[in-house]
């Protein structure tokens, strides 16, 4: 099924918002539900064509919609804000304390990159540099 197929399977325009698909998707399976009387291989096309409009799916001959990517730094950054949230739990600082060198707790709070720190602590512990 090719987005265009999609587009007209759910009734909307051939470049819907995310917003308008859902709200189509809605109807359909409302429409369509097996147990309310309706045409199983009908639901499931509503189902296929809103997962290619909403890009879950690829469409046939078309590539998925490209998503952003994150780069090293933004992943380092998302580390370390979980990692700054995870270390309110006292069950896992004391973890963490005993795999890396003393201090690294505190350092990570202090806003110290938690990824560094904890690959030093890594590589300490299996002894290479």
């Amino acid at each position: 099924m090719t987005r265009a197929q999609a587009a007209l399977i759910l009734g909307t325009s051939p470049t819907p918002t995310t917003d308008e698909v859902r709200a189509a998707y809605r109807a359909g399976v409302l429409k369509h539900h097996p147990d309310r009387g309706g045409d199983p291989a009908a639901f499931r096309s509503v189902a296929e064509a809103a997962a290619i409009l909403l890009g879950e799916a690829e469409a046939d001959g078309e590539p998925p919609p490209p998503g952003p990517r994150k780069t090293r730094e933004q992943w380092m950054r998302d580390l370390d804000r979980v990692a700054a949230a995870v270390l309110e739990s006292p069950h896992v600082t004391d973890i963490l304390s005993a795999f890396c060198a003393p201090g690294t707790v505190s350092q990570i709070k202090a806003g110290a990159s938690a990824y560094v720190l904890v690959s030093q602590g890594v590589s300490a512990l299996l002894g290479k540099k």
